[in-house]
Formats: C-alpha cells, sequence, structure tokens
C-alpha cells in the first residue's frame, strides 16, 4: 500500500494501480478481488472495514488484506488490532456492522469518495467536481455528496448550478441536519445574485 503518499489521486485509478504496483487498500482488493475469480473462480466479498478495505472469503471468520501481504490472511480476532491501530486514541470495538459486505456499487462509491478527497486535499478543484458529478449519477438521493458538491461549486463561484442542483436539494432532504441553517443563509443570499 502507499502509506506514504495516501491522498495521491492514482492510488484510486486502476489503471495507475495496476502500471505502478502501489495504491490504497479497496484499489488493491478490487484488483485482487478480480484476478482472484478471473484465475481461480474464487469469490471474495469486499467488506466496508473502517479506514482500511478488506477482502473476506466466503466464510464469515477469514479476510484478506492484500495491502498488507506480508500478514494478507487475517481471522476476526485480529481485525480489533487493526481497529486500535487505526483508532489509538479512541477505543473502538470491532462490530459485525464493520465486517458488512458490500457489493459494486458500494465499492465504487467508496473509491469515488477517496478519489474525491484526493483531488480535493491537491486543490484540484475542477477533477474533484468531475468525481462529484460521478457520486451523485450513481447515487443521486445521498443528501451529503450533494452537500458537498454545491459547497465545491459555490467555492468556484458557479452559483446557479450550486443552488439548483445541490444545496436546495440538500435542504429540502435534510431538514434537522444542522448544516442546514448555514446554508439556508448561503441560498438566500444567492437568490438574486447573477453566476460568476
Amino acid at each position: 500500500a502507499d502509506n506514504d503518499n495516501f491522498y495521491n489521486p492514482d492510488n484510486s485509478l486502476i489503471d495507475e494501480v495496476m502500471r505502478r504496483r502501489i495504491g490504497i487498500p479497496i484499489s488493491l482488493c478490487a484488483i485482487y478481488r478480480e484476478l482472484c475469480h478471473g484465475a481461480t473462480n474464487l469469490r471474495l466479498e469486499g467488506v466496508n472495514f473502517p479506514a482500511h478495505f478488506l477482502l473476506r472469503l466466503r466464510s464469515p471468520d477469514i479476510y484478506i488484506d492484500p495491502a498488507e501481504p506480508e500478514k494478507a490472511l487475517l481471522r476476526r480476532s485480529d481485525l480489533q488490532g487493526m481497529l486500535d491501530k487505526y483508532f489509538p486514541d479512541q477505543p473502538v470495538a470491532l462490530s459485525d456492522d464493520m465486517l458488512r459486505v458490500v457489493d459494486e456499487k458500494e465499492i465504487v462509491i467508496r473509491v469515488l469518495r477517496n478519489l474525491k478527497t484526493a483531488y480535493l486535499k491537491a486543490n484540484q478543484n475542477e477533477e474533484a467536481l468531475s468525481v462529484m458529478d460521478r457520486l451523485v449519477l450513481v447515487s443521486p438521493t445521498t443528501a451529503g455528496e450533494r452537500r458537498d458538491r454545491g459547497l465545491l461549486l459555490h467555492i468556484m463561484g458557479r452559483r446557479k448550478r450550486c443552488l439548483q442542483q445541490d444545496l436546495e436539494f440538500f435542504v429540502a432532504l435534510e431538514k434537522n441536519n444542522p448544516d442546514t441553517v448555514v446554508l439556508r443563509a448561503l441560498i438566500n443570499s444567492y437568490r438574486n445574485q447573477p453566476d460568476e
């Protein structure tokens, strides 16, 4: 795994991961999963483990971590140690929800969210916006993605699109969310202003 440069966008682009032979856990898992299925017909399931995507053999107690080849095979009992490593300042107890198997759509969403974060951290707003557009296409009713895209559009000065497509959607859907108060004020300040 590319632990030194985790938020490099190339770590989330499968073609770049294959070319460079380095990536982040979810991209390595996606490649490993497809290779295992193609070469051996072995079906591995994606597991949405916090901070570190994993694969699971169709046994509830065998997990695979292609990002750590020296300890790639894990049992459920090993996973608490991983949580302790990723969350050293706050004890987190392993729960069944953390080991939930995800489908292809959820894997795509997590990859896109990683890529969105990478582009935002690199101040590559156009690329981040392109990824956010894809996230909204894949998951159109996810309010948080609409809020994030709307705020990026606001930063980029694209007020009309920001209002019509995203912020108004978020406010209508998330009436009790604390962000709604701030977003309503932003919407009201933009109502009659032209796009920049």
